[in-house]
């Protein structure tokens, strides 16, 4: 069996996986801007197609998606030992704090921000979950 593919100078793939085609094109924008190489998806079913596929160095996950839940995709990467190392950014419209809770909880993940965010704080997060 062949181990993860570490290329430490190649260029960093991040998922973006959100259902609103004009937020997903403009962080496409930024993201790849910002040096990296992007994949997007539309629905929880092409994220986690396009996760075992890419393998990715981080996922954006926007929370609520049409089918399959972020919630639900999150616990399915989680399960998957090519994918569950891959750090997960939530992405969500929520300002609720009951609701946001429940997203913690629901996950564990205290990786959460919401929409609408600032750029470089989110590329600073980004940043710091895979190392650079």
């Amino acid at each position: 069996m062949i181990g993860r593919e570490g290329h430490m100078n190649s260029v960093k793939r991040v998922l973006i996986v959100d259902d609103e085609p004009d937020l997903l094109k403009s962080l496409t924008f930024r993201i790849r801007k910002s040096g990296y190489e992007v994949i997007e998806a539309i629905s929880g079913e092409e994220a986690l197609e396009k996760a075992s596929e890419s393998k990715p160095a981080i996922i954006l996950l926007d929370w609520r998606l049409p089918g399959i839940s972020g919630t639900e995709v999150y616990k399915r990467l989680k399960v998957d030992l090519d994918l569950e190392h891959i750090p997960v950014i939530f992405l969500t419209a929520s300002r609720e704090q009951a609701e946001l809770e429940k997203l913690k909880q629901e996950t564990g993940e205290a990786n959460i921000v919401t929409k609408p965010y600032e750029y470089k704080d989110l590329l600073a997060k980004i940043r710091d979950l895979i190392g650079e």
